[in-house]
């Protein structure tokens, strides 16, 4: 038979090709919308800055405002339509590839700004402790300096990892320093402290040597045991022990203070004693003394010669005179004598008032013409 022949299985097949095509092409181009969509939501989140506005970020953003303006149908043949599937299949890829561009530069830009904001929480922790370490690190300060610049460097070329582990090792490293600052200007503060409550010892040492011998050798064991403590870097212990240091010089010297006030009135006292019983004709029988020569505490012992009774030993302690008399007691001779003597003494303003121990103060009797009393020794308190 003559004339053109068609073949009924070549159609089918074109007919099929272009089916495929055309779903080829409408699940691409939904591809396509769904990664415009993505893009714009994740350009969206990157944080305010340049990168925000970088050249690159313009021009993805650009694109994926701009319509696909795709026109396929069943009208158009396989290679027509085989076209338009690989300028869209160049599309899906190129919008895949900015995708991963600008989720590299999100997390690219968070960790930017992470790092760089734990660089201005460190740096304005050094400088809050710049006098401090200015002053006792000097030195290793402008090392740290020199740290940060390394690592502000690593983070703007956008060795994120390298940053993170310098950026740790910043902050552990600014701690430590600021903690040996502290440990120093503390340790400097405790040692001048201890220098003044030195100074104030020694100042006092003569004072302290004489009333306060014992105690000033255990105070200055406890300066020895705090000073080590500061050596051993037992600042908190040293801290609360400095305290108590000052607390107790204070009372020793005012103790010693009051024991020298008491002696000097003691010995203005004996001076007055030596004058009244010169008046009265009494015989010094030695100089004074104290009654322990290791003591200075102990009472001030001085002894007196009466023509008419012998011999008399006045004791003076800090707040009384005691005196061992041989006058008699019994007819009340004794204590005109004393009143005698208080009333002298008043005169160089000391008042005082002698009393028998266990005795009634009486006044002198009248005796017969040449009749007396064996001398007996009565102890004097005032």
């Amino acid at each position: 038979m003559s004339g053109v022949k068609v073949s009924p299985l070549e159609f089918v097949m074109e007919m099929e090709a272009r089916q495929k095509l055309l779903s080829s092409i409408y699940n691409s181009m939904t591809r396509i919308e769904g990664l415009k969509k993505k893009l714009l939501e994740i350009m969206s989140e990157i944080p305010e800055g340049p990168w925000r506005r970088s050249p690159k970020i313009a021009e993805i953003n650009s694109w994926v405002r701009e319509p696909l303006n795709v026109h396929a149908s069943s009208a158009m043949n396989s290679r027509e339509l085989r076209k338009i599937e690989n300028s869209l299949r160049n599309a899906e890829k190129m919008a895949e590839d900015m995708l991963k561009t600008v989720v590299d530069l999100k997390f690219k830009v968070i960790n930017e700004n992470r790092l760089m904001a734990r660089l201005k929480s460190i740096d304005a922790e050094f400088k809050g402790a710049g006098d401090l370490l200015g002053k006792w690190k000097s030195s290793d300060s402008d090392k740290f300096m020199e740290k940060m610049g390394d690592v502000l460097d690593a983070v703007k070329r956008g060795d994120f990892t390298v940053a993170e582990n310098r950026v740790a090792s910043l902050e552990n490293e600014l701690k430590g320093l600021i903690q040996e600052a502290e440990s120093m200007s503390k340790e400097a503060e405790l040692m001048a402290e201890l220098e003044r409550i030195d100074a104030e010892f020694k100042g006092a040492g003569d004072l302290l040597g004489k009333w306060k011998s014992s105690d000033s050798d255990k105070f200055m064991e406890k300066m020895g045991d705090v000073l080590d403590a500061v050596k051993r870097g037992d600042l908190g212990v040293a801290e609360n022990r400095v305290a108590g240091l000052e607390d107790e010089l204070k009372g020793l010297i005012e103790e010693a203070e009051k024991l020298e006030s008491s002696d000097r009135m003691r010995r203005h006292v004996l001076s007055s004693v030596k004058e009244v019983a010169k008046r009265m004709g009494w015989k010094e029988v030695s100089e004074a003394y104290l009654e322990d020569d290791k003591d200075p505490a102990s009472p001030l012992i001085y002894e007196l010669k009466s023509y008419s009774a012998g011999k008399m030993r006045f004791s003076l302690t800090m707040d009384k005179i005691e005196v061992d008399s041989p006058f008699s007691g019994e007819d009340g001779a004794c204590y005109e004598q004393f009143d005698s003597f208080s009333e002298k003494l008043a005169e160089y303003g000391i008042k005082t008032k002698f009393e028998g121990e266990g005795r009634v103060h009486r006044k002198p009797i009248l005796k017969e013409k040449k009749a007396r009393n064996l001398p007996k020794n009565q102890v004097r308190r005032i």
